[in-house]
């Protein structure tokens, strides 16, 4: 049964292989195992321990991915966007929704981080800053089959630097590309008054990602996939548990989602390194359920 899970993440991942060369590959997909079991900061001296528990690789080889290996973000965008619109939308508009975001990044010499106001702490009388990175982002709206709010699962990304492109030609450059990708299917762009004079224009299209781009762009893009896996889980799969101090909570949120792909995936890790002997083991539910639920 948990292989049959397995699989559905499987083939996700899978799907997004052309992408990269066979070398990169390998990388690619120990990353992203790395990063959904990642119990610490999700740098890459911290994924790496569970991308590539027994060292086969050079630790060099995924601290270059990000900067230097030969693979574009917007190919992986591509494919994701596809792929979810024949799931999600097979016919009809497709909507989106467009802002910006401060993604905070630790560090004085990111590249492209500065002093950003961020609109999830500042009010009408009160401007908050924060030091991050300010991407501008297009996600697909998508109704989860609980009801509720639409997630928005991003779709393409641009990260605004100073004195560099506005956010307004950013999300040209975005709407553009992503037009082009299905140019046969109609988009509705959802964004506030700051993006009205993006309407009737002729827009451009190019991406400019390195180093922290794209780890920013990928981390988004992970959002995307973990949702697009529970998703399609089956009803009695999509669970979570509701805490005492949230009784209240009713429907499920992206931690819920991680934990219940983190039970699959350290489910079979553990079996494949240790033997299915050990699952019988009393205290491996204990152990399982801990480390889904992990920060």
């Amino acid at each position: 049964m948990n292989t049959i899970i397995t699989s559905t993440w499987d083939a996700i991942i899978q799907y997004f292989f052309p992408a990269f060369t066979a070398p990169t590959t390998e990388v690619f997909l120990n990353l992203i195992t790395g990063w959904i079991l990642c119990t610490a900061r999700h740098t890459i001296t911290g994924i790496l321990p569970f991308a590539d528990p027994n060292g086969k690789r050079s630790h060099d080889a995924y601290h270059r991915f990000f900067p230097d290996a030969t693979w574009a973000m917007s190919e992986l965008y591509r494919l994701l966007t596809i792929l979810l619109v024949r799931i999600f939308y097979p016919t009809g508009v497709i909507p989106t929704d467009l802002d910006d975001t401060l993604f905070h990044r630790s560090g004085r010499k990111v590249n492209g981080a500065g002093w950003w106001r961020d609109a999830v702490r500042s009010t009408a009388t009160n401007t908050v800053h924060a030091w991050g990175l300010n991407l501008v982002v297009i996600t697909l709206r998508t109704n989860p089959p609980w009801g509720g709010e639409p997630l928005g699962l991003p779709i393409n990304m641009r990260l605004h630097r100073k004195n560099g492109p506005t956010l307004i030609e950013l999300a040209g450059q975005m709407l553009t590309e992503v037009a082009l990708w299905l140019p046969q299917r109609r988009f509705l762009c959802s964004a506030d008054g700051f993006y009205a004079s993006l309407a009737g224009q002729d827009i451009p299209q190019t991406w400019k990602g390195k180093g922290p781009e794209r780890a920013a762009a990928l981390s988004l893009w992970i959002y995307s996939a973990v949702w697009l896996w529970y998703l399609q889980q089956k009803s009695r799969r999509r669970y979570f548990f509701v805490q005492p101090w949230y009784s209240g909570k009713t429907v499920p949120s992206f931690a819920d989602a991680l934990s219940c792909l983190r039970r699959v995936l350290w489910r079979y890790r553990i079996k494949f390194m240790f033997g299915k002997r050990f699952v019988h083991n009393n205290n491996f539910e204990f152990l399982i359920e801990a480390l889904a639920t992990a920060a």
